[in-house]
């Protein structure tokens, strides 16, 4: 903010609108657009300079969320299944947060237990409080947000740390539970609450989306019965593992003819 006020003042140069990121005396992050023009005399003459910042941090907040849940939504499209899609989540939401390790957890569909299905950790060599640990791997904060429903907050943490458990909320039932911890957070809690609630009600869908076509690929790969996708042309396009085991032949001889 301060190092080109000699160029304004020396060299008459203009800052207009520029983009700067500055910390507060709590440490969160603020971004401001600054202005900046020489202040002169009638004659001509530099003796200061006229300075002007404007807070853009709300503008600029929401314009960064919309990108990552652009930038998420994508990556569940194009990902190959559930378990990528779900990994790419959550290192994009890591890294936007500055997180250190993540976890999505996968709710049972008959039993409702939940499994680690993927997870994410910034560096190998960062070291995790062992209690942080226990609430993970004990599966505690994961179980109270699939009971409640509800984004939770894990409490008696470092106040600069978070540790937090968010579901995904489809047809009115939990389906997946994403679990994030940082050891330095660089925004308020309940920003980073509300930011990850609302990302998670626009992935839901895609989610979803994604869960049924892992049901359907199972189906297709361990069902003994013979599945075949036929094209309009009358010839088999696809078929399951069964018609291989059953007929002796191979998928690629199956295809041809």
């Amino acid at each position: 903010v301060m190092d080109d006020n000699s160029l304004v003042m020396d060299k008459g140069e203009i800052v207009t609108n520029r983009r700067d990121f500055i910390k507060d005396y709590l440490g969160k992050k603020e971004v401001i657009l600054l202005t900046k023009v020489p202040f002169k005399t009638k004659e001509g003459d530099v003796i200061g300079l006229v300075g002007i910042a404007r807070n853009i941090t709300e503008n600029y907040e929401f314009e960064q969320e919309q990108k990552l849940i652009s930038k998420v939504i994508d990556s569940l499209s194009a990902s190959k299944n559930l378990k990528q899609g779900l990994s790419d989540t959550i290192q994009t939401i890591s890294e936007y947060f500055n997180f250190d390790f993540a976890q999505a957890w996968e709710v049972g569909m008959i039993d409702g237990d939940l499994k680690e299905l993927v997870s994410y950790k910034k560096q190998e060599n960062v070291s995790i409080d062992p209690e942080i640990i226990n609430a993970i791997s004990s599966k505690k904060l994961p179980k109270t947000v699939l009971e409640s429903q509800n984004s939770e907050i894990s409490p008696g943490l470092e106040s600069s740390s978070i540790l937090m458990g968010v579901p995904i909320i489809f047809d009115k039932k939990v389906i997946q539970v994403l679990t994030f911890y940082g050891k330095n957070r660089d925004r308020e809690v309940d920003v980073i609450k509300d930011v990850l609630n609302r990302l998670c009600l626009q992935i839901s869908s895609d989610i979803q989306r994604k869960i049924t076509e892992s049901q359907l690929n199972n189906l297709f790969k361990y069902s003994p019965n013979l599945i075949a996708v036929i094209g309009m042309d009358g010839y088999m396009k696809k078929v399951s593992p069964s018609f291989t085991k059953i007929f002796g032949y191979s998928e690629e001889e199956l295809l041809t003819t």
